[in-house]
């Protein structure tokens, strides 16, 4: 398993995978598949070339990119290597069944979080979450990657979208109102030079400073 970098994130040993469709990079001339949910304990890219039935699999690949063109740079940021352990805990779709915890329908999900190899990285979002969906990852990248902020429109205006969060309630269900987790747009600029742009949570962010 690889990160957005082409790094290695360790050996994933699943018996099956779940790939995100759209999701095709090359690194070192290998062709790579997005692998959601693995035994790192964490999403990242898997050779196409060990995926069984790929000619399968290659034949539903197409090209799933956010876009970064004519929006303005805000804010240069780098991921955090650390998580509010409250706040991942957070549910972000309301009276979810996924249970307690901070994985499924987390904040925890979209957050710097600790991985089998015992280092932080977080996942860049196609979308962001809320309204009953999960918002997709599209790519991965470890602590300390740098995150250049752009000024996204939005149906309120504001260069950001704030998800509603939810805490269980007395009956143990996911109801509570419990504050928001903002969102914000922008890109990584990967080691292969290849630009990706999403969606991160802007507490999993801190200001820096020489963003490419």
């Amino acid at each position: 398993m690889l990160d957005g970098n082409g790094d290695s994130l360790g050996v994933a040993t699943n018996a099956t995978l779940k790939f995100n469709y759209g999701q095709l990079r090359t690194f070192r001339g290998a062709k790579y598949v997005y692998a959601m949910t693995t035994s790192t304990r964490s999403s990242g890219w898997f050779p196409l070339a060990s995926v069984k039935s790929a000619d399968v699999l290659a034949a539903r690949l197409g090209d799933v990119d956010a876009h970064a063109a004519g929006l303005a740079k805000m804010a240069c940021y780098a991921v955090a290597d650390s998580m509010d352990d409250s706040l991942a805990e957070k549910k972000v779709v309301y009276d979810t069944a996924s249970g307690p915890g901070p994985a499924g329908e987390a904040a925890g999900d979209y957050l710097a979080r600790a991985r089998a190899n015992g280092k932080r990285s977080i996942n860049l979002a196609f979308n962001v979450p809320g309204a009953g969906l999960g918002g997709p990852a599209i790519d991965h990248f470890p602590a300390g990657t740098k995150f250049q902020r752009l000024a996204v429109p939005t149906s309120t205006g504001a260069p950001s979208i704030d998800i509603k969060l939810w805490a269980q309630d007395s009956a143990g269900r996911f109801r509570k109102p419990a504050g928001e987790l903002k969102f914000v747009y922008g890109y990584v600029i990967a080691k292969t030079g290849t630009l990706r742009a999403g969606w991160m949570p802007y507490p999993a962010l801190r200001v820096s400073s020489g963003c490419p």
